[in-house]
């Protein structure tokens, strides 16, 4: 099993593109789990998405 990590700072529309980038770049693995944190400090959006899967 595998952990793709997925963090951005302030931007949620953009954490949204990379992960369908990433899923379109990757149409053959299976999903297990998904985790996600956020947190919200000074005035910005922090994210944190893990992606655990198999190839």
């Amino acid at each position: 099993m595998k952990v793709k990590v997925f963090l951005n700072i302030g931007n949620a529309p953009a954490l949204e593109r990379e992960i369908n980038k990433w899923l379109n770049e990757n149409p053959k693995i299976k999903i297990f789990e998904i985790k996600q944190n956020y947190a919200f400090g000074n005035k910005e959006f922090n994210a944190i998405v893990s992606v655990w899967y198999k190839e």
